[in-house]
């Protein structure tokens, strides 16, 4: 067994990256942690509301960890996390908020949450910036 990489956040290690023979004798990477599905949903749910929006980039490990069990990380992410994360930020309108911080302004938009944050808005079924639904879904 080779040690490919290790997933840690703030200080303590989540898992690590293994390389390993299968019965064939053909190297396979998988992931190895000692922790649980259990401990994984823990730490998301400990995580501050910035953390949350941006896990990939602001904690990977644990991204990565919750990817381990297929948990979808973004489940961890609740609506309230996005107001809290975007009204911290300061965005006064979508065009703002999809200039400066794209990954928020896609959540926003895949939960419609457009008239939480600005009530300005027209409704809902207004397509601001002109993108559809698929062009929001990309990651």
């Amino acid at each position: 067994m080779n040690l490919i990489r290790l997933y840690s956040h703030e200080g303590r290690t989540l898992g690590a990256l293994v390389e390993v023979d299968d019965e064939m004798g053909r190297k396979r990477r998988e992931f190895r942690t000692n922790y649980s599905e259990y401990d994984a949903m823990d730490i998301a749910e400990g995580l501050d509301s910035e953390v949350k929006v941006h896990m990939k980039s602001k904690a990977y490990a644990v991204h990565r960890l919750l990817q381990n069990f297929d948990i979808n990380p973004d489940d961890y992410v609740d609506d309230e996390d996005v107001i809290i994360h975007v009204a911290n930020k300061g965005y006064k309108n979508l065009t703002e908020l999809f200039h400066g911080d794209r990954r928020a302004w896609k959540l926003v938009k895949r939960r419609r949450l457009e008239r939480d944050l600005f009530p300005e808005l027209q409704p809902a079924g207004d397509s601001s910036l002109g993108l559809t639904d698929e062009e929001t879904d990309e990651e």
